[in-house]
């Protein structure tokens, strides 16, 4: 569901100040990058940032713990262990808590195998699945225009065209969200090195730590079954430590394949958003034109009505320029909802860029590459955004609108049920009215125009409710 307008116009100040108070934080961080220089010390470059690699393990290290530790079978045991009541409950209570572990731990080694095993395959599948995308970009690129809004019928009425207006704006916020998503990803991605570095390294420290007592304890078939499971314990933790290392080297050695996937897919998600909008647009001009038809069609049957109703009954005539007024309202409404798409597309446009800009700058602080330009940035999205005053002016005028709109619905609807039943409203119509036919016949036929007149008079309205609607929806 689209947020009101309002809504969204508050919104971009809200995303402006979060903007603002980055700028801050990085005129801080200048500061004291400069202040840092004046001492000479030199911080460490991006690029030199980047050269350093993750820690390696190799398979000599690997095949140095043992991985005979079988889960199924520690289960077992554990069961076994929670429902017995024999011996010491201190030992048994502390064996438990072990095993437990070891399953825990047992977990986790399952997941780091399976994620070195998906890093791998990547590597091996990215340059075809990158190429796929490369050429479906290449297709819609030399696919021309007109043949990408193909799918609507010619003839399409004005209900079928707001249903499928509906359902591409529907589709077109899913494919924003998924750039969006994209857009995080790649960007994710991209500063993942300086903390995967960092976990590679306490990962590394720990194996370290655990090799002395390794070493120190070795496995032995005489021990307890206290010392054979803090054994396995010890030798698992070892392992899932090895394991984080690796996982963590073929994560980064996929990280080339994984980014330029990602970048393909947001380019041909860039594609499919133009696409969509392109068809958005076709439906919003096509709905356009279908309500001028149809207000031009409605003005010529008015015209009509007005013109036999001359000479009639007043009662005629009264309600033939009551649909005469119906009619207007009809028409002058139509371009303000135009107007108001139009006035969205800028706000919820103007909204994308800032969280664009905020975006960005968020990624520049992560990395570390402070420019200049960044000033120039926040200054210029500064003088781009409408001031307080403008914002609540512009809120108040929306809610105006919106609440003069309900309440003309509201009244609509309540003509509407009461026209549910145009006989019904004709005889009281009639029995209000003055100046009636005596003649039985005269008045029957009186009657019978004042009921075609009164179904009219709700399909109009039915009409003017619709865009109403629309126009509600919008604001």
């Amino acid at each position: 569901m689209k947020a009101p307008l309002n809504v969204i116009e508050n919104r971009i100040r809200t995303e402006f100040f979060r903007f603002a108070l980055l700028g801050i934080l990085l005129s801080q961080f200048l500061l004291q990058a400069q202040s840092t220089d004046n001492n000479g010390v030199d911080s460490p470059t991006v690029d030199q940032k980047e050269s350093t690699t993750v820690q390696v393990v190799t398979e000599a290290e690997l095949s140095t713990t043992t991985s005979n530790i079988d889960p199924a079978k520690i289960q077992e045991r554990l069961h076994q262990l929670e429902a017995s009541t024999e011996g010491d409950s201190e030992i048994r209570t502390k064996l438990i808590e072990t095993y437990r572990q070891i399953l825990s731990r047992s977990e986790i080694l399952r997941i780091q195998l399976e994620k070195i095993e998906t890093y791998k395959k990547l590597i091996e599948t990215a340059p075809n699945e990158i190429a796929r995308i490369r050429s479906q970009i290449a297709t819609l690129q030399n696919t021309p225009h007109e043949d990408n809004l193909d799918g609507f019928p010619a003839n399409i009425d004005l209900t079928q065209s707001q249903l499928h207006l509906t359902q591409e704006k529907a589709a077109l916020a899913a494919f924003k969200t998924r750039l969006k998503d994209l857009e995080s990803r790649i960007t994710e991605e991209e500063v993942r090195p300086v903390a995967a570095r960092a976990q590679s390294a306490e990962a590394k420290s720990m194996v370290e730590q655990l090799e002395p007592e390794l070493k120190a304890s070795p496995p032995s078939p005489d021990a307890s079954e206290s010392g054979q499971a803090q054994r396995a314990l010890l030798e698992i933790r070892h392992r899932v430590r090895l394991y984080e290392i690796r996982m963590i080297e073929q994560e980064m050695l996929s990280s080339p394949a994984r980014i330029e996937l990602l970048a393909a897919t947001r380019d041909l998600m860039l594609i499919q958003i133009t696409q969509s909008e392109a068809k958005v647009k076709m439906l919003e001009s096509k709905i356009s034109q279908l309500r001028q038809a149809e207000a031009e069609r409605v003005r010529i049957e008015v015209d009509r009505l007005r013109s036999e109703a001359i000479g009639k009954h007043q009662v005629l005539r009264l309600q033939t320029e009551e649909i005469t007024l119906i009619t207007r309202e009809t028409q002058d409404l139509s371009p303000l909802i135009d107007q108001t798409n139009g006035r969205r597309e800028t706000v919820e446009s103007q909204l994308d860029q800032v969280k664009s800009d905020l975006e960005e700058t968020k990624r520049t602080l992560e990395l570390g590459a402070l420019t200049e330009v960044l000033g120039a940035v926040l200054l210029e999205q500064k003088r781009n955004l409408q001031s307080s005053r403008d914002l609540r002016l512009a809120s108040d005028e929306i809610l105006g609108s919106k609440s003069s709109a309900r309440l003309r619905l509201f009244k609509i609807d309540r003509q509407l049920r009461q026209l549910g039943d145009p006989e019904k409203v004709a005889n009281l119509v009639l029995q209000q009215s003055i100046d009636l036919p005596e003649n039985e016949s005269d008045l029957a036929e009186l009657s019978e125009e004042l009921i075609n007149i009164l179904i009219t008079k709700r399909g109009h309205l039915e009409q003017l409710a619709q865009l109403l609607r629309a126009h509600i929806k919008e604001l």
